[in-house]
């Protein structure tokens, strides 16, 4: 999350958010529209002291005198010379309520337009009562339903909503487009005026799920209509362009937002209001983005052009002023930072008031500043201010309360005043779990939660940290929110992709049809996501083709929403469980509790920037403990133990140097078992009592945890040297007091077992391996510094998405696979068809196989890391690459095509190079290709965490099934654990160099989903 108060003012210990306001990213109503409104018969506009070379007339206490006035204010107005303006304005009222009367057309439009000109001034008492003065003489004299009551109503509902009045903006709006929809027509100027104002009243909440479809129509029929070249759409393109930035969609709001500044600077010219607004918008996009050389000489230029246009005091130059501090504060320039900004909070608070929402702004940025400054004492006060002046203008669910809740919490922490920060640490949980439920369904709004979700895992942690500093870890009901905020920070795409397979499985049950039902509508929801970004994307596109595209992806986007409307409704009708189950709630502790066993328990350990904390849950006890091991330290220990094993692990000359040097010269590879002793001690022994005597214990670990197989920990003080065999052999692995489970999270386990199959479903065997490949045969095994081949390197986007077969057939062959795979089939005793090797192992077969009766899937092949090098680049599976690729086959088995596969799997085994952890060599949770196969339907995976020696990659997973086919009461885990104590134990490959008795050999695997069945 990164604030953005102005351009970004990031909090000096890291989590942000978007904060926009009145004039933030727009000014000076955001582009909401007031309607300013012309007499009717409209001259050229004339005044009693005419300028040069304007006609000089005769003001008379006449009609045709008040539309002078009223004609030569709007003119003063727009050139800035606001004295003048007002002078006409009350002279043209004086002259029409003594001559024309309080209910004549003119009286009533000047009263109107001074409505205006005082909101745009940002004197808004004044405002208001003009504004309410022309809704009740339009009411009166021409009734609720007029258009010129209409346009007073939609002027004083943009007015609540420039100054954070949201409550009363909304149903303003509502009605009156209710009306111009009905009387107007839904493509009239003045109805995509009040729905522009509308989705600029849902943006302001933070209701971006609503604003975006209503800011799309209005672009879109203004683009037909008017055409670039009128202020309307170029207007409506912007506020588009800010949503994308609020959203953090830089993609699709970057090039927007330069074809909105090249259509204004050429439409309107470069001084203009409007002009000047998309020169700062541009400017804080960048400011976002740490691109600071760019949106420097932009903000000067908004700011300079504003005070020069607008005055110093108007509210649009104190944003422009503002956004400048802020990106100073960014570069760290504190000085000019606080200077400029004290400068924008004394006029703020004596122009708009202190409790004004663009007060707040600059209030909370003054706070970012001293907080990053380490001047927390002074940062204290100005945090309480802003989050009680959000809660009452924005709520406790906008995304601005809810990150000024975070930001005080940390600060309270900082000053060790914790019993104080639980206060809104507790607003903070409430305000992100509310947001969750309130927002909109649909596509829109199941979009928008994907992307809050991804950015929300430090705040969540946040409260289990409050909570704990607070001495409150003995409060039951404290500590079981904590445990649920834990889960909650740990939810993520792999949490998803489990949750969306057991729901087809629990729909299956429910239905005939109905799980085919629900993948389809997944589909169709990944296709209008794909749809709606390209769309985004294309709007910035000024050609011909741009325009034919854009046509194109509605007709599409339409369909598929009409598809999708369809599903719902059988969904709603069928299994009306589905909307709810989508999206689980954490689990209580006492609901974790009950669908655990007697030999059961889970480990909850997630690492923060203040301590880890470790959870331990049996169906009798519930431990909770916080290492003081942050997660820096954490991800060190991890780096090394990955190093240890030969894992893809960067890293520096320095660091190999310096861990080389710890190491006996000419010895063999020794493992670091103090330091997974030591890690051991920080995030398992504090709670290793309330898991004794549980021989299955689930982990479900946060951060760099993630990337670690917990088997390799050390549960007591190592004795011997760390390369000799028999002290390996002689160490007290966690492996052997559990049978360990890794887990997405406490959901997906619950859910795995809820949906659980009830019979009679898969039962055979299917394996593919070998590929025919041209580079030199080799065994996978311990590699130190290797780095897992990028699928960047083997893919050729610009070929139509398909892999470079070239660089797929130049790998090298991996003979060992083929061994690995029979050796499964003869234990299973599957027929000699059940295995495609070599020749037979093309991405052709498996896509054209029916895999949905194989209860155990098992892949020997290389396994490719998610391009580092491209975003587009998959992770995927190597097989046998064809003379020509195409769609169907080009050798390579990305994610998104596994996902596509339909799986009944009780086993998926993946014995390729890192197929267990995050992509990227991040070690940050699953990889893709592993959630893509729970995503198909696999209830089970082992998964490799670095690269798998050939002689133990058979031996482990062959192993492990045939105990499980020996006894059938033998849980996955169990079986798991003992092949790898047989595989560490085999005195038969120690040699000079290696042995099995290295976590290397006997540890690469792990076991995900419910081992424990």
């Amino acid at each position: 999350m990164a604030r953005n108060s102005g351009g970004k003012s990031v909090p000096a210990r890291g989590a942000a958010k978007m904060l926009i306001a009145s004039g933030l990213l727009l000014w000076p109503s955001a582009q909401a529209v007031s309607v300013m409104e012309k007499p009717a018969a409209a001259r050229a506009p004339q005044t009693e002291q005419a300028p040069p070379g304007m006609t000089r007339v005769e003001i008379r206490d006449d009609r045709r005198s008040v539309r002078a006035l009223l004609s030569a204010a709007a003119q003063a107005a727009d050139e800035g010379r606001f004295e003048q303006a007002e002078s006409h304005y009350a002279r043209a009222l004086d002259i029409a309520e003594r001559v024309l009367g309080l209910d004549d057309d003119d009286t009533l439009r000047t009263i109107n337009n001074l409505g205006v000109f005082y909101t745009r001034q940002g004197r808004y008492d004044e405002a208001e009562l003009f504004l309410n003065r022309a809704i009740e003489g339009r009411q009166r004299v021409f009734g609720p339903e007029h258009p010129q009551t209409l346009t007073a109503l939609n002027n004083l509902a943009t007015f609540y909503g420039m100054i954070g009045r949201m409550a009363e903006a909304e149903p303003l709006l509502l009605q009156v487009l209710e009306i111009r929809e009905r009387v107007s027509g839904p493509d009239h100027p003045n109805t995509l005026g009040v729905i522009n104002n509308l989705a600029y009243s849902y943006s302001r909440q933070g209701r971006y799920a609503e604003a975006e479809p209503l800011y799309l129509r209005v672009l879109e029929i203004s683009e037909r209509t008017l055409g670039w070249d009128n202020q309307n759409t170029i207007v409506s393109a912007d506020n588009l362009a800010i949503l994308y930035n609020r959203q953090q969609r830089y993609a699709e709001a970057e090039p927007l937002f330069l074809r909105v500044q090249e259509a204004a600077t050429r439409t309107l010219g470069a001084n203009h209001q409007t002009t000047l607004t998309s020169v700062n918008n541009l400017a804080a996009m960048y400011d976002s983005q740490q691109r600071y050389d760019e949106a420097e000489p932009l903000y000067v230029r908004a700011m300079e052009g504003s005070i020069v246009a607008l005055g110093q005091d108007h509210p649009a130059t104190l944003v422009a002023m503002d956004n400048l501090a802020s990106l100073y504060n960014n570069q760290r320039r504190y000085a000019e930072s606080e200077r400029l900004r004290l400068q924008v909070l004394e006029v703020s608070e004596r122009v708009l008031g202190p409790e004004h929402f663009d007060t707040l702004i600059t209030v909370n940025n003054l706070a970012v500043q001293y907080h990053r400054q380490g001047r927390n004492e002074d940062a204290e006060p100005l945090y309480s201010r802003t989050l009680a002046g959000e809660r009452a203008l924005l709520g406790e669910t906008h995304p601005s309360t809810i990150q000024t809740a975070y930001d005080l919490t940390a600060l309270r922490l900082e000053l060790g005043d914790a019993v104080r920060a639980l206060e809104p640490a507790s607003l903070l949980l409430t305000g992100l779990r509310r947001r969750r439920s309130e927002t909109v369904s649909g596509s829109f709004g199941e979009a928008q939660l994907e992307r809050e979700e991804a950015d929300q895992s430090q705040t969540f942690a946040l409260y289990a940290d409050t909570v704990w500093a607070a001495g409150e870890a003995t409060d039951r009901e404290l500590a079981g929110e904590a445990f649920e905020a834990l889960q909650d920070a740990m939810a993520g795409t792999a949490n998803r992709a489990i949750i969306r397979m057991a729901i087809r499985r629990f729909a299956d049950e429910a239905g005939e049809g109905l799980g085919a039902l629900v993948r389809q509508r997944e589909e169709l929801s990944n296709r209008w996501a794909e749809n709606n970004e390209s769309y985004g994307l294309s709007m910035s596109d000024a050609r011909s083709a741009g325009e034919q595209d854009r046509a194109a992806a509605r007709t599409e986007r339409a369909e598929i929403e009409d598809a999708m409307e369809q599903i719902d409704a059988r969904l709603r009708e069928e299994f009306p469980d589905y909307f709810a189950l989508i999206r689980p709630e954490s689990l209580s502790v006492e609901e974790a509790q009950a669908m655990l066993g007697p030999d059961e328990a889970i480990l909850l350990t997630v690492p923060t920037g203040r301590g880890t904390h470790i959870m331990a849950v049996s169906r009798e006890s519930f431990g909770w403990a916080q290492s003081d091991w942050t997660a820096r330290q954490i991800e060190a220990a991890v780096r090394r133990l990955r190093w240890e094993v030969g894992a893809n692990v960067e890293v520096s000359p320095e660091e190999e140097a310096a861990w080389l040097a710890l190491e006996a010269p000419g010895s063999p590879f020794p493992f670091d078992r103090s330091t997974a002793f030591a890690l051991y001690n920080a995030v398992i022994a504090p709670v290793a009592e309330a898991i004794e005597g549980r021989n299955h214990v689930f982990i479900a670990a946060g951060g760099a945890l993630s990337g670690l197989p917990f088997s390799i920990l050390v549960t007591q003080e190592p004795e011997g040297d760390d390369n000799d065999p028999e002290a390996l052999r002689a160490t007290h692995w966690f492996a052997d007091a559990h049978a360990l489970t890794h887990i997405p999270s406490i959901q997906s386990l619950h859910l795995l077992r809820r949906f659980e199959p009830s019979g009679g479903g898969a039962t055979g065997f299917a394996g593919f391996g070998d590929p025919v490949l041209d580079g030199q045969a080799q065994s996978r095994g311990m590699n130190r510094g290797a780095r897992a081949l990028d699928a960047s390197a083997v893919l050729a986007r610009s070929g139509g998405g398909v892999a470079n077969v070239r660089a797929l057939r130049s790998m090298a062959r991996l003979p060992g696979t083929a061994i690995e795979l029979e050796n499964m089939r003869n234990a299973l005793d599957a027929p000699e068809n059940s295995v495609w090797l070599a020749e037979r192992a093309t991405e052709a077969a498996v896509k054209e196989a029916d895999l949905s009766g194989a209860a155990i899937l098992a892949f020997a092949t290389h396994g490719l890391m998610a391009g580092e090098i491209s975003d587009f680049a998959e992770p995927g599976l190597v097989f046998t690459p064809p003379d020509t690729a195409s769609a169907l086959d080009d050798g390579y088995l990305a994610a998104s095509e596994v996902s596509a596969l339909r799986l009944d799997a009780d086993w998926v085994i993946l014995s390729a190079c890192n197929t267990a952890t995050g992509d990227g060599g991040s070690s940050q949770g699953l990889s893709g290709l592993a959630r893509a196969f729970f995503y198909a339907g696999a209830r089970n995976l082992l998964a490799s965490y670095w690269p798998v020696n050939d002689e133990v990659a058979a031996r482990l997973t062959v192993r492990t099934i045939a105990l499980r086919q020996a006894d059938s009461e033998l849980s996955r885990a169990s079986a798991f654990q003992q092949a790898m104590q047989e595989v560490r134990d085999d005195l038969g490959h120690d040699t000079g160099q290696t042995s099995w008795a290295h976590p290397a050999f006997w540890a690469p695997f792990t076991l995900i989903g419910d081992g424990a069945r």
